[in-house]
């Protein structure tokens, strides 16, 4: 887990309030093409400036020629929730990208293509010095002739933080979001850039055919919150998974075992280490501390002071073998 500093932006003689803003450090592109056969090529594009860009659509597109159209498009919004003090700061980043081709009388195929590349650079502005919890939360689907994809750096410090692969399930199963936290520290009175994120999408068919590529992704920042992700895979055959409620402090650790009735413990240390178990195919990789006959559990995190942090681990015992899971940190700001 990363600790990054997302800066502020504060105006001099302007009293700062909670805010998100966002700017696009370079061309963003935008373009669809709609191509019978034996026909010119109908052509669509869009360009997104650099400089500020305000909440709302960034790009769109769309060409068309006969039944067959190409269409794309990416948002973004913010949502800011302040309170004396507390503060909830969102971003919401969505793309989609669809066409729908249809082989014309007379035509032996027709291919509609859409593709989008954008990137933008959100700050993230609190009245004073804040630190707590970055979620990215992303949702979406793809299909066999396209893919979304999106990278987030913290910090806008060249060092990608979390990215994403085209999506290998179809559009008709996108019902869960998959979830990973950070710790942040939003220190005033600097002119550092929170959050980049680069956006690509593309689509194209070749044959009479609807098909929709989409991708959604929320960042959402509480202040005074502790963060809860994974930590290290070391020797990890099975899958300790986190969730973090949106809204309050409960976690959710599930052990995904091998076998759904085979023994399970859960380690719980206050420090992480590194130490194979001979003769296993597992490696210990928290200091045994604490150890629970359980595969979940669902829990607040308590109240603890700045700095403090616990790990855990999950181990199965299966046909005589140890296997064990990825570790996971929980850090308070």
């Amino acid at each position: 887990m990363k600790r990054v500093a997302l800066g502020l932006l504060l105006a001099p003689c302007v009293t700062a309030q909670w805010s998100v803003t966002a700017t696009a450090p370079a061309n963003g592109t935008a373009s669809a093409t709609v191509a019978p056969n034996g026909a010119a090529a109908t052509t669509a594009g869009a360009n997104l400036a650099v400089g500020p860009v305000a909440p709302g659509v960034l790009l769109t597109n769309a060409a068309t020629a006969g039944a067959s159209t190409a269409s794309s498009r990416v948002e973004w919004h913010d949502t800011v929730v302040s309170a004396a003090s507390y503060a909830n700061l969102s971003l919401e980043l969505y793309s989609e990208a669809h066409v729908t081709a249809i082989v014309p009388s007379g035509s032996t195929s027709v291919t509609a293509s859409t593709a989008m590349d954008t990137r933008i650079v959100a700050t993230l502005q609190a009245p004073t010095p804040e630190a707590g919890r970055l979620s990215i939360a992303r949702q979406g689907c793809s299909s066999l002739f396209g893919q979304a994809s999106i990278e987030v750096d913290l910090g806008n410090d060249g060092t990608i933080d979390y990215t994403t692969s085209p999506f290998p399930y179809s559009c008709t199963n996108v019902s869960g979001w998959s979830y990973n936290e950070f710790l942040v520290h939003l220190p005033a009175g600097t002119t550092d850039i929170g959050l980049r994120l680069q956006n690509d999408l593309s689509l194209t068919s070749s044959a009479s055919a609807s098909e929709t590529v989409s991708m959604r992704v929320l960042l959402r920042f509480r202040p005074d919150e502790p963060a809860i992700d994974g930590f290290d895979v070391s020797g990890a055959t099975n899958l300790l998974s986190t969730y973090h409620a949106p809204y309050n402090d409960t976690v959710h650790l599930t052990h995904w075992r091998q076998s759904l009735t085979s023994p399970s413990v859960m380690v719980i240390g206050f420090q992480p280490t590194v130490l194979p178990l001979t003769g296993y195919p597992a490696t210990l990789l928290v200091t045994p501390d604490f150890v629970s006959v359980n595969w979940a559990i669902q829990a607040p995190l308590p109240a603890m002071p700045p700095g403090f942090a616990f790990y855990a681990q999950c181990f199965e015992l299966l046909g005589g073998t140890i296997y064990s899971s990825n570790s996971v940190q929980a850090i308070w700001p």
